[in-house]
């Protein structure tokens, strides 16, 4: 299980870098946190996502990969490794990643300020191809720049099957090139 979360990193750690630019696209991020699935469960997530430009630093690849710990749901997997492409459009991503059962599409925003501060907010949504389970979350991030290093935090607040508020945070790591 966590193994398999390693292997990805290790394998997304070593695509080669395709272009320098102020704001790089090529990037590999981990994120760590913790919440709550339909207000009485505490789930804890594990997720890594490569980013890979593919066309003038705006069209790139997506591959993630995500780890639940204590998921109740019986047709959820606890591992889902999931692909796709991305286009930004200076400040704002537009992702779409699916695999056989699902599919996860976001929006986001990523603001950086002067003094190499992040500020982030996006929404997104999932569902699954033959259940009834599907999510819809906002959320918001604010972090620093290090050189190549983005380090910060994020809460996200959602709703799960239209039946419950589900909300999580966590911290999140990011390595650009």
């Amino acid at each position: 299980m966590k193994k398999e979360i390693i292997v990805s990193a290790v394998i997304a750690a070593s695509v080669p870098a395709a272009v320098l630019a102020e704001d790089r696209i090529n990037s590999v991020e981990v994120s760590a946190s913790q919440g709550e699935f339909r207000n009485t469960t505490e789930v804890n997530y594990l997720e890594a996502t490569v980013r890979q430009n593919f066309l003038d630093n705006k069209l790139y690849g997506v591959f993630s990969h995500t780890y639940v710990d204590g998921h109740p749901v019986e047709n959820v997997e606890d591992n889902t490794s999931m692909v796709g492409v991305g286009y930004k459009i200076d400040n704002l991503y537009i992702e779409g990643v699916v695999n056989e059962d699902r599919y996860k599409a976001s929006l986001m925003y990523e603001y950086r300020h002067d003094n190499n501060m992040v500020y982030s907010g996006g929404i997104w949504h999932g569902d699954m191809f033959d259940t009834n389970f599907s999510q819809t979350f906002a959320n918001i991030g604010v972090g620093r720049m290090f050189d190549n290093v983005y380090i910060g935090g994020f809460y996200e607040v959602g709703n799960t099957t239209k039946d419950s508020v589900d909300d999580r945070y966590g911290f999140k790591v990011r390595y650009s090139w």
